[in-house]
């Protein structure tokens, strides 16, 4: 057999041989099998290359395309670059060189942002990167304030006051400027627009997504920002069944209209329920005997200096040279619970807790702020609910009038709903304890969004239990919200 293999090989053509070899060297890979789809995976196959990069739609207030890791301008590479030094940076404490020493790069990618096409993604991207760079440069050393002598920026004031040198501020604020937002660190950026895929056809999930930009480089950061990620990702649907359900609400209270409104609210009790039992727990998740994925007290003493908001802080060059005051990166900048109020038609009752998620607003993406408030003018769930509950709804033909049993499963499904914002919110308020609360050793400790995280989330608890509409006893069994009872925890 050997001998007839070795002849054949000698008389086989030299085209033939080649090939063979091709063959042999790199064999061809088995054809995959087809992958499962589901709702929140294969992201890229749903990328949208067209349109505004935060248009609301099948990915919820995720980016219509996936985050952009590197800059695609050359002038902004070094910036990037920049960025990827900074978890070795601040445990040298050598940040402030750091950056004096980009300084020239630094010039020309704020000549380039002010001068260069509009380009959503690379604005993103460059205010992403600006982000971390000047809030670690300002956390980082203790010099990094005015008076400075060793800092790149001349100017000189109040000592304490934090100050961005014009270096960095120009480009950070031109950038924010054609952004609508504010030269801060923001939930966008630091969640919304800070990750990639291990897998490009996976889901968004905590095996196969990871975060593009760091602090400290350790786990526990990466375990923080990443099952916010995971929150908004498994969220999609929800947003979804909002903007049918909000189409239903529009019209008078009839057969139709009942019947789609209930189907939009089961279809966010089903998603927002995934978000409250599977996806918040994951905050919590250990690893075996090494403790927590991202320890309390490492995010109270290591991280959440660096995502605080400030007080004072001046851009050398820009607002008059005048302090701004700045807020940090929160949970409260996500369009998603929000939204979820407006919808349901959770009011809140105080004023100045009001004025402040106004103001946490401006951090979101313009296209969110846009949606929000679109939300906010429509007829809510709650007062449909009410209506077809309470009120005459005779369309003038019996067979077009809401069932009594059907407008009785309205009102069930309507407060099902409401007590998973409820889950949601004392999930929440437990985080705060753990993270914020026990760790300071002061119940008045101020969240990273710069407010009072006990009063506001005990303000928001309280508003959406009012929410809630009476007269559903009689309607199909609930599962009965562990709310009702008290805190679950």
């Amino acid at each position: 057999l050997l001998v007839v293999v070795a002849v054949a090989w000698a008389c086989a053509p030299s085209k033939l041989k080649r090939r063979a070899r091709a063959l042999l060297a790199s064999p061809p890979s088995p054809p995959r099998p087809p992958l499962r789809r589901h709702a929140s995976s294969s992201y890229l196959d749903k990328d949208s290359a067209r349109g505004s990069l935060w248009d609301v739609g099948s990915r919820g207030f995720l980016p219509a395309r996936a985050p952009r890791a590197v800059p695609k301008s050359a002038s902004l590479v070094p910036l990037h670059e920049l960025s990827l030094q900074i978890p070795c940076a601040c445990v040298e404490g050598s940040m402030r060189p750091l950056v004096a020493s980009y300084g020239d790069d630094l010039w020309v990618a704020a000549a380039w942002l002010k001068d260069m096409p509009y380009d959503e993604d690379e604005l993103e991207c460059a205010h992403a990167l600006y982000s971390y760079v000047c809030c670690a440069f300002c956390r980082v050393d203790a010099v990094a304030s005015h008076g400075g002598s060793d800092g790149p920026g001349p100017v000189a004031s109040t000592p304490g006051v934090p100050v961005v040198p014009a270096m960095l501020a120009r480009g950070f604020c031109e950038c924010a400027r054609r952004l609508g937002r504010r030269p801060m660190l923001d939930y966008c950026g630091c969640v919304l627009y800070n990750w990639e895929l291990v897998d490009a056809s996976g889901p968004i999930s905590t095996e196969n997504a990871r975060m593009l930009r760091r602090f400290t480089g350790l786990v526990d950061e990466e375990w923080f920002f990443k099952t916010h990620l995971v929150i908004e990702a498994a969220a999609g649907p929800a947003v979804r069944a909002v903007a049918s359900g909000r189409r239903a609400c529009a019209g008078s209270v009839t057969r139709s209209s009942v019947a789609r409104l209930t189907e939009a609210l089961v279809r966010v009790e089903a998603c927002f329920g995934h978000v409250v039992r599977d996806c918040l727990p994951l905050m919590f998740e250990r690893l075996g005997t090494h403790g927590a994925l991202c320890d309390y007290y490492f995010f109270y003493e290591r991280l959440r200096p660096f995502i605080s908001g400030f007080d004072a802080v001046v851009f050398d060059g820009e607002f008059g040279n005048e302090a701004v005051t700045l807020p940090g990166p929160s949970g409260a900048m996500s369009t998603l619970l929000p939204v979820l109020d407006a919808f349901l038609g959770v009011s809140n009752s105080n004023a100045t807790l009001q004025k402040l998620l106004d103001d946490f607003a401006r951090s979101m993406p313009e296209a969110h702020r846009r949606f929000l408030r679109s939300v906010q003018s429509d007829r809510t769930a709650r007062t449909f609910v009410l209506e077809a509950r309470d009120g005459d709804t005779r369309t003038g033909d019996p067979a077009d009038d809401a069932s009594e049993g059907a407008k009785r499963e309205l009102v069930a499904r309507y407060n099902r709903c409401v007590d998973l914002v409820l889950d949601f919110r004392w999930r929440h308020l437990q985080m705060v304890k753990k993270y914020v609360l026990e760790p300071s050793g002061n119940h008045n400790a101020a969240g990273t969004g710069g407010t009072s995280a006990f009063e506001y989330l005990h303000e928001h608890i309280h508003d959406t239990e009012a929410a809630k509409v009476g007269g559903s006893e009689s309607a199909a069994p609930a599962r009965r919200s562990a709310l009702q009872t008290g805190c679950p925890f």
